[in-house]
C-alpha cells in the first residue's frame, strides 16, 4: 500500500462514506480529492473552496458530497461527477480578531439526507433542506464561534461553542442538553448512549456521559485545534497534534497503546474507515499515510462440543489478559458447566457453587467468544451463572444461562493496536 500523495498544501479534514469505499480528503488550498477502494486510487480532485477546507460530509445514501471552507460557503456536489448542485452562504458578522466572521468550520448531512447543518464563526448554527428550501438560523451563541458538530448516537446533534458544548433536537430546534467546561472544546466525536469524547484547546481528551464528565486525559502539551476519531464501535480512539506522531489510546480507559510515526512533518487531521481497518492520517506538508489493522480472527460460532451459541452479552475491556470469575449466585441446585474461549475449554464439568472459582484468560485483538455450556438444568432451569470480568482496571458483571440443546455467549471485545503501514 502506498501513501497517497497529490496534496500540494496542508490537510485540513478527511472523510469516509457510509459504506467505507469512497474517502474524501481536504487541504487549506481548497482542494478536495476521492479515493477509491482498498488501493485508495485518486479519483477524480478539484477546486472546491477558496482557502481552506474545513468539513467534509457525505450524504447517508452516498449520491452527495458536502464541504464547507473559510470562504463562508457550503457547497453541495454530485457524486461521482463532483459538479456543484447547491451553494449555501453563511452569514458574516464582520471581522474580530484573527476572523473575518464568516468562516464555516463544520457541516453535516440530516440522517435522511435532505437537510444540511453547519456552523462557524459567526456564532450561528444553520440548517437548509438544500434541494428545495431556504436556509435558516437554528441557534445563535452569545459567547463565541461554533468550533464542530455530530450527530448522537440518539438522534440530537451536538455542537460545542467556545466552552459550552449543545445537544439540539432537530426536529423542534430546542436546546436539551448543555454543559461546559473551562478550556474551549475544539472538536468532538459521539459514541453509543450519549457517550461523547471532546478536544479541548489545551490538548485534553474527555468522556462526557448523559452531560456528566467521566474521565479525562492531557494528550498533547501542544494547544490547539485537532482534528480526532473513534473506532465505529469504541475500541479505540486516535488522536494528533503532538508533533509528527499520532497516538492510539483504547476505550473506555484512554489507556496509550501505540504511537503511530511515519510523518515527517506535524499531523493535521485523522479518520478511521467504518469497518475500523483503516486509519488515515494527514500532515501539515500534504501527505497522506495509510494505516491498515490486520483483520482479527474470528471467534468460533459454536461450543467446542459442537452446540450453538446465543450471544447474551458484550463487554469492551482495556487488555487483553483477563481475570474471569463464576458462582451460582442464586439458590445452589448443582448446575454443571463447561466454559470455553475461542473455541478452547477453560474448565470441563464444573459444579456451581457459591464461592467464586477465578480464572485467567489471554483474548485476542478484536473479539473474543467466552461460552457457557450445560451439562445439566439443576433443580430450577436454566442453568445460570453469575460472571465478573476485571481487566486490570474495573470489574464488569452479569449472567449468562444456557439449556441442554443452547449454550450461552459473552463477546468480549479486547484492544486492538496493530497497525501497519508501507510507503
Amino acid at each position: 500500500m502506498q501513501s497517497l500523495a497529490g496534496h500540494q498544501s496542508p490537510l485540513a479534514t478527511l472523510s469516509y462514506n457510509s459504506a467505507g469505499g469512497l474517502l474524501a480528503s481536504g487541504d487549506e488550498s481548497g482542494q478536495v480529492f476521492l479515493w477509491e477502494g482498498e488501493a485508495f486510487t485518486n479519483a477524480t480532485n478539484w477546486q472546491a473552496h477558496e482557502g481552506k477546507v474545513s468539513g467534509i460530509a457525505f450524504s447517508p445514501n452516498g449520491q452527495w458530497l458536502a464541504t464547507a471552507g473559510y470562504d463562508g460557503k457550503v457547497r453541495i456536489w454530485a457524486l461521482p461527477e463532483c459538479h456543484l448542485l447547491k451553494e449555501l452562504d453563511n452569514p458574516g458578522i464582520g471581522a474580530y480578531g484573527d476572523w473575518q466572521g464568516n468562516e464555516v468550520t463544520f457541516v453535516l448531512f440530516s440522517p435522511d439526507g435532505q437537510e444540511v447543518f453547519f456552523g462557524g464563526y459567526n456564532a450561528k448554527l444553520l440548517s437548509a433542506r438544500w434541494q428545495d428550501g431556504e436556509q435558516q438560523v437554528r441557534y445563535t451563541d452569545t459567547k463565541g464561534g461554533l468550533t464542530c458538530g455530530a450527530w448522537g448516537s440518539n438522534g440530537l446533534l451536538y455542537f460545542a461553542a467556545y466552552n459550552q458544548l449543545y445537544g439540539m433536537d432537530p426536529s423542534t430546534g430546542a436546546i436539551v442538553r448543555q454543559w461546559q467546561d473551562r478550556s474551549p472544546f475544539c472538536e468532538i466525536v459521539t459514541g453509543p448512549e450519549e457517550e461523547i469524547w471532546a478536544w479541548t484547546y489545551k490538548g485534553e481528551v474527555q468522556q462526557w456521559k448523559g452531560g456528566v464528565r467521566q474521565r479525562s486525559l492531557q494528550v498533547t502539551p501542544q494547544e490547539g485545534a485537532a482534528e480526532f476519531a473513534a473506532a465505529p464501535e469504541g475500541q479505540f480512539l486516535l488522536t494528533a497534534n503532538r508533533g509528527n506522531d499520532v497516538l492510539l489510546w483504547s476505550l473506555p480507559n484512554l489507556n496509550l497503546q501505540q504511537t503511530l510515526s511515519r510523518h515527517q512533518r506535524p499531523v493535521k487531521t485523522v479518520t478511521i474507515s467504518p469497518d475500523g481497518s483503516y486509519l488515515i492520517t494527514g500532515d501539515e506538508e500534504g501527505q497522506l499515510y495509510v494505516w491498515k489493522q490486520p483483520a482479527a480472527e474470528a471467534p468460533p460460532e459454536e461450543a467446542p462440543n459442537g452446540q450453538p451459541v446465543a450471544v447474551q452479552e458484550t463487554l469492551r475491556v482495556a487488555a487483553t489478559t483477563v481475570t474471569i470469575e463464576i458462582w451460582d449466585d442464586r439458590q445452589f441446585d448443582g448446575d454443571t458447566i463447561s466454559l470455553s474461549l475461542n473455541g478452547e475449554w477453560i474448565t470441563q464439568r464444573t459444579e456451581l457453587r457459591k464461592f467464586k472459582r477465578t480464572f485467567r484468560a489471554e483474548l485476542r485483538p478484536g473479539t473474543n467468544l467466552l461460552v457457557l455450556t450445560a451439562h445439566n438444568l439443576g433443580h430450577i432451569p436454566p442453568n445460570t451463572a453469575a460472571l465478573r470480568v476485571y481487566d486490570g482496571a474495573r470489574y464488569q458483571s452479569l449472567q449468562l444461562h444456557a439449556d441442554l440443546n443452547t449454550s450461552g455467549g459473552l463477546q468480549l471485545i479486547a484492544p486492538d493496536p496493530r497497525l501497519t503501514t508501507e510507503r
